[in-house]
């Protein structure tokens, strides 16, 4: 990360992760989200989700963990249609997977 930019790690016996904190680090949502791709679950929390997630997806199509982001970031702004689709994709694609299985668990909980 650059000198402008800081991580902060926050430890929860066994689930912890890092916050990023800086100026511009929406504009490389890819760059730095593609290494915790592997991981079961990615959140990027934003007041402008979505547009960087869809250039991420077109970075890495079908990538499960990015179909994911995008479903919730859709599903946060009122797009139900926008997430379903997301998440339905995801699951086809990671069906055994942790991304898959999220996804499932997400549509579960739509709105009837």
């Amino acid at each position: 990360m650059s000198a402008q930019t800081s991580t902060i790690r926050v430890d929860l016996a066994g689930r912890g992760y890092d916050i990023a904190i800086g100026p511009g680090l929406i504009d490389r949502v890819g760059e730095l989200s593609r290494p915790l791709l592997a991981a079961p679950r990615v959140i990027i929390v934003s007041d402008e989700a979505v547009a960087p997630l869809e250039g991420a997806l077109k970075e890495a199509p079908g990538q499960p963990d990015l179909l994911v982001a995008l479903g919730q970031a859709y599903y946060k702004t009122g797009r139900f249609t926008d997430a379903r689709s997301r998440l339905e994709e995801a699951a086809r694609r990671d069906p055994a997977g942790p991304a898959g299985r999220r996804a499932m668990e997400l549509i579960k909980n739509f709105p009837k």
